[in-house]
């Protein structure tokens, strides 16, 4: 017997661990493919959305208690929390090369090239337009599904899109390939 409480969660009678593993085998391999992509896509390494997929249901299978399944937008939330996670320590790392470049102890490394306009121009969004356009075009996400994760109305996600739409063509419109720089910043070909 499964009853559905008011946060949206399912609530079953407890169950033995290995009802429970099994409970969340189902779980894992229905939205591992989504949580994998998502961290990919926000992470832009392979091996680090692994990584970061592996953390989201490691917590989920912690923290969830006995006779609890996990729901999308539950997992969804994790997800933004590993990935802030992630976001810290590569900044922090990024911090430290960069202080050891200043003073001479590694030689700087060049930028992939490929897709840098796109990615200055996601990077200059305000983070809920870069969340909204990943979860609704890399993710793939339906309006409901990032209503429900964002906990908002599916009229504000499509209002909040436009928005970001608008304001990611305004971020490449400073692109100025011609000249070679982007908004003044100088742009290696």
């Amino acid at each position: 017997m499964m009853t559905c409480v008011s946060d949206g969660s399912i609530r079953t009678p407890r169950r033995s661990h290995d009802e429970r593993a099994a409970a969340f085998a189902v779980v894992y391999r229905e939205w591992y493919p989504l949580i994998l992509t998502t961290c990919e896509r926000r992470l832009g390494d392979h091996a680090a959305a692994e990584d970061a997929a592996a953390e989201v249901f490691r917590i989920a299978w912690q923290k969830l208690p006995d006779g609890v399944g996990p729901t999308l937008p539950w997992l969804y939330g994790v997800v933004r929390n590993v990935i802030g996670s992630e976001y810290r320590r590569t900044g922090r790392a990024a911090a430290l090369v960069q202080r050891a470049e200043g003073e001479g102890l590694v030689a700087a490394q060049p930028d992939d090239p490929r897709g840098f306009e796109v990615r200055l121009a996601l990077a200059r969004l305000r983070p809920i337009e870069r969340e909204l356009l990943f979860m609704t075009y890399w993710e793939e996400l339906t309006p409901a599904e990032v209503a429900a994760i964002l906990k908002i109305p599916v009229t504000s996600v499509w209002m909040r899109l436009t928005r970001a739409r608008e304001a990611l063509k305004k971020q490449l419109d400073r692109a100025t390939p011609a000249t070679g720089t982007i908004s003044g910043a100088e742009v290696d070909a």
